[in-house]
């Protein structure tokens, strides 16, 4: 190999290792970007709260003993949103956490 041909293999080395240090890991999957809009609380909690009937149905308790119970239980089940996700409302959290105790 005479002179040239050897810069030219250090050069491409040299490139090729700073494109695989450019290159970003995906920190967040694009399905869990897409979430928010997805959700069923998004969807369904709306239509839950015009519905008294089914609301009571779905956490077997009525829209306004769940707000009360969500106003007495804030401080302690609201979390703080960062950069990289949004955080669950209370008034989500609850919802989850209504529906859950009343499968059991």
């Amino acid at each position: 190999m005479d002179a040239c041909s050897l810069a030219e293999v250090a050069v491409l080395l040299w490139l090729r290792r700073r494109r695989r240090k450019k290159r970003k890991r995906i920190w967040m999957h694009e399905l869990n970007t897409k979430r928010p809009n997805f959700r069923s609380f998004c969807h369904l909690f709306p239509d839950l709260v015009n519905c008294p009937e089914k609301f009571y149905n779905f956490f077997r308790m009525t829209h306004e003993k769940s707000k009360k119970l969500e106003e007495l239980t804030e401080s302690s089940i609201k979390k703080i949103s960062t950069y990289y996700r949004r955080a669950a409302g209370v008034e989500e959290r609850m919802a989850i956490f209504l529906k859950e105790t009343s499968l059991a």
